[in-house]
Parts: structure tokens; C-alpha cells; sequence
């Protein structure tokens, strides 16, 4: 039989030491999801612009996550991580930390979030002012965007060198590479 008291569960699917956040926000609304999931607390340690620090609510649980701003950058990595609570599972379901409406929605926004990039696209022309378009040959989703909201099939925008029938009529016959007729080439025997 399992003695509850010893129940230990840990965070490893979630969280990893060396794992990479974009933010101090983003690490924050990790943990918060975390808590919130697996029914525990925890206390912030002393706020600091690089570090950021919690442990387990529970004084006597050896559970906490201390992570540093990279230099330079806004992004954040764990650098130390115990996993394991060490304290008994009753003791965290005392006060849940409940996620705020603004954690959930910020994970979700991109979601309904529409592209806020203007882009100038020419269907004749085949360009657009993202570049893509008359780099690749190919329409960029600004021009496939367009050319549906007019009526036009977006396959029909693709250059030429990018289809199948040309590649088809390319490779119809064989490729020599090398530029001396194939009756003058020197074969060795032992590849013959």
C-alpha cells in the first residue's frame, strides 16, 4: 500500500532545467498553469529583473524553480530545478493559486489574432510588398489571401519553373552533367 504522506509527483513533462521561455511573463504564465493543474502553491522569491524564483508554498518542501534572464535579452532559462515535492499532498491543496482571465487569455490569443501585417499585392505583376512572393515565385499567403477574395485559384499565380508540367518536360529525357559525349567517356573496370 502507498503511504499518501510520501506521495511525491513532479512538474518533468511541463518544466525542465535549461528549458527556454521568451519572457518573464511567459515563464510566469507557465507556472501559474502548472499550479493550477497539478493543485499546488507557490511563493515568489525576492523580485529581480534577472532572477526569478518560487518554491513550494509548504516551508519544509525542497520543490522550486530559480530561473535568469539570458544577457542582453528578454528571454529566460531554468537553471535549477528540483521536481519532486517533498511535502505530503494535503498540505498543497490548502489555498490553490487560481489562474487570472488575463494568464489564460494571453495563451489562447494567438488563436483569434488575425495577421496585422499590411501587404500591397499585385496579382498581375505577381508581387507583394512582403517580398516573398517575387522571391520564391510562389504566392506568399498575402497573395493567396487576395487572389481567393477575387475569385482567382492561388495555383494559377505560381511562376512557370515551379510547376510540375515544366519539371516533367525537364526531366523527360536523361541528364548528362559532364559536357563530353557519353561514347568518349573512360569507364574503370572495376565499375563496369
Amino acid at each position: 500500500m502507498i503511504n499518501k504522506k510520501s506521495v511525491r509527483f513532479s512538474l518533468v513533462d511541463v518544466v525542465k532545467k535549461g528549458q527556454h521561455f521568451t519572457s518573464k511573463t511567459a515563464l510566469q504564465a507557465t507556472m501559474k498553469i502548472c499550479a493550477m493543474k497539478h493543485n499546488f502553491d507557490y511563493k515568489l522569491g525576492k523580485p529581480d529583473k534577472r532572477v526569478w524564483y518560487v518554491r513550494c508554498a509548504d516551508d519544509d518542501c525542497r520543490w522550486h524553480v530559480r530561473a535568469e534572464r539570458l544577457t542582453g535579452f528578454s528571454y529566460f532559462i531554468i537553471k535549477k530545478y528540483v521536481h519532486d515535492h517533498s511535502c505530503a499532498p494535503s498540505s498543497r491543496n490548502h489555498s490553490v493559486r487560481t489562474t487570472s482571465s488575463k494568464t489564460i487569455g494571453s495563451l489562447i490569443m494567438h488563436k483569434y489574432e488575425s495577421d496585422t501585417f499590411e501587404c500591397v499585392v499585385d496579382l498581375v505583376r505577381r508581387t507583394c510588398s512582403c517580398g516573398k512572393f517575387g522571391l520564391m515565385k510562389i504566392p506568399c499567403r498575402h497573395a493567396i489571401k487576395a487572389a481567393f477574395s477575387v475569385g482567382i485559384q492561388a495555383h494559377i499565380l505560381t511562376d512557370d519553373m515551379c510547376t510540375t508540367a515544366s519539371w516533367r518536360s525537364i526531366y523527360e529525357e536523361s541528364i548528362n552533367p559532364i559536357s563530353v559525349p557519353e561514347y568518349a567517356w573512360i569507364v574503370p573496370s572495376q565499375v563496369q
